[in-house]
This record gives C-alpha cells, sequence and structure tokens, in this order.
C-alpha cells in the first residue's frame, strides 16, 4: 500500500520533532510545501526574501546547486541563491525589513557525492556533536540508507579534515560547497 501525501507528511514531521530534540533546535518553521515536484511562484519566492531580512543570517545552509536524483533538492538551492539575492537588493522593497547583508551561502554534501558533482571546499568538525547528529539521523526512519551514508561520510571527511589541517583531533567532519568566493583581509 502506498502512503498517501498527508500520511507522508505527519511522518517527515514526526521525524523532523525528533531529530529537532535531539540538535536542540528552538526555532522551527515547517512552510509545507509539497516535495517532487517543487515550485517557487512569486509569493513563495516573497516569503522567503521576507524571511531572510526579518532574520538577517550570516550564514545559509542548503542543498548544493547539482543533486542528479533529486531535481527538487537541485530547485531549492536555486530558490535560496535568488531569494538572498533579492533580499539584499535596494530594488525589492519590504516595509519595515531592510535589505540584507549577503549571506554566506553553503551547500551541504549530497547523497551519491560523486555522481553529483561535489566538491568539497569547506570542511567542519562535527567530532564533538557525532554522537548528537546519529541520534538525530536515527530519527529518519523513512530514509535509513542514509544514516549509514552519512556516517561513513563523516568518517571519510575525519581523515579528510585531518590530513588537509594536520590537525590530528578532527574524527568527523562535514563538507561543504560555496556559493560564493571568500572575500577577506588575509589567508584564514
Amino acid at each position: 500500500m502506498v502512503p498517501t501525501t498527508d500520511k507522508v507528511k505527519k511522518i517527515r514531521q514526526s521525524e523532523i520533532e525528533a531529530a529537532r530534540k535531539h540538535l536542540g533546535v528552538e526555532n522551527l518553521e515547517i512552510w509545507d510545501y509539497e516535495d517532487y515536484f517543487m515550485e517557487f511562484p512569486p509569493e513563495r519566492m516573497d516569503r522567503m526574501v521576507h524571511k531572510i531580512r526579518q532574520t538577517q543570517p550570516h550564514h545559509i545552509i542548503t542543498h548544493g546547486p547539482k543533486d542528479v536524483f533529486n531535481p527538487d533538492h537541485e530547485s531549492v538551492s536555486s530558490f535560496v541563491l535568488e531569494t538572498s539575492v533579492l533580499a539584499i537588493s535596494n530594488g525589492v522593497r519590504i516595509e519595515g525589513y531592510p535589505t540584507a547583508k549577503q549571506a554566506r551561502i553553503f551547500g551541504f554534501e549530497p547523497h551519491q557525492t560523486e555522481i553529483c558533482d561535489f566538491k568539497p571546499e569547506v570542511m567542519i568538525d562535527i567530532t564533538e556533536t557525532y554522537e548528537q547528529k546519529v541520534a538525530a539521523m536515527q530519527a529518519f526512519k523513512a530514509q535509513k540508507h542514509l544514516i549509514d551514508y552519512y556516517a561513513d561520510r563523516a568518517k571519510m571527511r575525519g581523515n579528510h579534515a585531518r590530513r588537509c589541517s594536520g590537525n590530528n583531533q578532527y574524527k568527523y567532519a562535514e563538507a561543504f560547497s560555496r556559493f560564493f568566493p571568500y572575500v577577506g583581509g588575509e589567508f584564514v
């Protein structure tokens, strides 16, 4: 028996709630957009531009620009990039909300990394929070195959982080792509 859309939404929402508790996330919004095939008409674009201006994030983490088996992930990536640029535009007026500064946008590593042509540009040490991440991932019972995949990736990226940094304390890491180049007064 194929679950109905409403049943899938309830399952995913309960999984998100369980994961949220493991991660200590306090502020969560679920916008209840359909999955597989995602569309972003003007009212959704406006909603995200408003949210970015309201929250003024320094960093945004989203899907990377390429995910060959999940076209909805690519759509979300494009949506986030486009709305972040609109949020900094003086030509887009939202009463009561000044323009935002351009947030640093990072795409997290997709499943099927090599097939998606993902190249890590930033690695973050997650050694201290690894067990917390595993507990959160285990809440997603509908996608159990991803738990082992991302646990293996965290170990492999930990090895890469040790090798690239010389810091042998890194046991687990996550990899991200960057949407914009690093800009600064010095190499960091």
